[in-house]
């Protein structure tokens, strides 16, 4: 009778079994010739989902003020700006095209110029019911139970947001949150739960990405000639020029200038050296993404930067393989053993890696190049750009040495200018900087990129001043004097521009000291 075959080869098996000395079978832990990433799957795809749910769940709590019927940037005045715009360029048949055929044009032309579902949704919960939706999608995604899908959905929900946040939602780590949102799926399950094991290439689409994320970064510190950079001083003014600064942040910032200039050339060594480990072998790509993870960890304790570190160290766990975790804990036992993709799996997967990847070089090359794109490149480019999936990066090319931020000042009938503390950004210079992170302020980010442009280049500071005149809750919940803002709102508001400097070790109890530079956005009265 024939023998039923026990396994696969030991070249695959999850645990192998030998003879002891006493001819006994023994159970050895001993991880599989060929590395796995089963287990470093499901943590990648944990760390993933809770990180993309904290992103939504920000969103969720300041959609209302930022976008809303009573927001600073009005959802309804904006989707409606879009529209008459495409239906002045013949892209889509105007609203007053009777049909069945008409509206399926307008949607599709709305789909394709600006991808959001709030196209179909009421403007007064439509952006935080998308939101809600991109919450349970991560957790789904988080807790392993259906992530392909679940990360497609969490995909077209921060895209849909990320389209109509307008001012608000224009971060690298927002575009990066699509990226890796979309690019995750090819490494995700579509059931229950695993059935194949990644394809190696989806793998790789990640390791990439990381790898632009960080070494682009370094690479526009240079070619921006910023020349703070150049004589490695830029690190003596980020603590306290930065968008959001924590409590270490005055820390950071009293360190000697050689420890600045120092720091600065480790980063460097990381950006534009170390982080070319993460595309080599195996072994080396551990060592090259530690430094990767300690530089995001430096980051997040001296600044709050949101998502942003969360999302990158996430990033640095697709280098691994199951037995990176097997030695990091041999108790984890041998991984689970799963068979590769059927043939029409590895080819799709195959494909899209492929296609991510020469957009990825398509889009990037030319820009850090500074070369014009391919004619015959161009017009795939345009196409997909919308979808907002393919990205470059480059943090702080050029650092700001000095810290400008708008001031808002109220008045109530004839009395006085009083001026009103910002929940988050820099304004009293008593207040000690806040900590803020994972969670991500965006009025308070905009007030920082305001300070250094002007109220007329800066539109949305109108909508601010006007939502506080008319005592819009939502707003007033943003800039954190809810009580005085909403029970009696101001007659007259304005924003005053002064320059912010970290006070030295010693010279008293404030953190900041403050001059005032003039006014910043003249007054408005209701």
């Amino acid at each position: 009778m024939a023998q039923r075959k026990s396994g696969p080869s030991s070249s695959r098996a999850a645990s192998r079994s030998a003879k002891g000395r006493t001819g006994r079978m023994v159970l050895t832990t001993e991880p599989p010739p060929v590395p796995g990433t089963e287990r470093v799957r499901r943590l990648y795809l944990a760390g993933l989902g809770l990180t993309l749910a904290i992103a939504f769940a920000s969103l969720w709590l300041q959609l209302p003020g930022l976008i809303g019927p009573q927001g600073i940037l009005p959802l309804d005045g904006f989707l409606a700006v879009i529209d008459r715009a495409l239906v002045g360029r013949g892209a889509i048949p105007g609203p007053d095209v009777p049909g069945l055929t008409a509206w399926l044009q307008r949607a599709w032309g709305h789909l394709v110029w600006m991808p959001t579902a709030c196209w179909f949704l009421p403007v007064t919960w439509g952006p935080r019911l998308v939101a809600a939706v991109g919450v349970m999608a991560s957790l789904f995604v988080a807790a392993g139970r259906y992530p392909a899908p679940a990360l497609l959905v969490a995909w077209a929900s921060y895209l849909s947001l990320s389209v109509v946040g307008q001012d608000f939602l224009q971060f690298q780590w927002d575009a990066l949150a699509v990226e890796t949102a979309l690019a995750s799926v090819l490494v995700a399950w579509w059931g229950a739960r695993p059935r194949y094991a990644a394809w190696a290439p989806g793998w790789w689409v990640l390791r990439l990405l990381l790898f632009r994320l960080v070494f682009f970064g370094g690479l526009v510190k240079l070619t921006s000639h910023d020349p703070t950079w150049r004589d490695l001083t830029a690190l003596t003014y980020h603590y306290a020029t930065q968008p959001q600064p924590n409590p270490v942040s005055w820390y950071a910032h009293a360190l000697p200038a050689w420890v600045q200039k120092l720091s600065a050339v480790g980063m460097f060594v990381v950006e534009l050296g170390v982080v070319w480990g993460v595309l080599g072998p195996r072994r080396l790509r551990p060592w090259a993404a530690l430094p990767v993870v300690g530089l995001m960890g430096l980051l997040a304790l001296t600044g709050n930067y949101g998502f942003f570190q969360l999302l990158t160290v996430v990033l640095c766990v697709a280098v691994l393989d199951d037995r990176h975790l097997h030695r990091l804990n041999a108790r984890l036992g041998p991984p689970p053993y799963r068979p590769p993709p059927p043939v029409p799996g590895r080819v799709a997967v195959g494909a899209a890696a492929a296609a991510l990847v020469a957009l990825a070089v398509a889009v990037s090359v030319p820009r850090y190049a500074q070369v014009p794109l391919p004619e015959a490149v161009e017009p795939v480019v345009d196409t997909v750009a919308p979808l907002r999936s393919v990205n470059t990066y480059g943090l702080f090319a050029v650092m700001t040495t000095t810290r400008p931020i708008p001031v808002l000042e109220a008045r109530w009938g004839d009395g006085p200018w009083t001026e009103l503390t910002w929940r988050w950004q820099t304004s009293d210079p008593m207040a000690r900087p806040a900590q803020v992170a994972p969670l991500m302020p965006r009025l308070d980010w905009q007030l920082w990129f305001a300070g250094l442009s002007t109220c007329d280049r800066t539109p949305w500071t109108r909508g601010l001043m006007a939502g506080l005149l008319r005592g819009s809750e939502p707003i007033a919940r943003l800039v954190g004097d809810l009580r005085l803002l909403t029970s009696a709102p101001p007659d007259a508001v304005r924003l005053v521009r002064y320059d912010y400097q970290f006070t030295a070790p010693g010279e008293g109890p404030a953190w900041w000291t403050r001059e005032r530079v003039g006014l910043y956005c003249p007054e408005m009265m209701r």
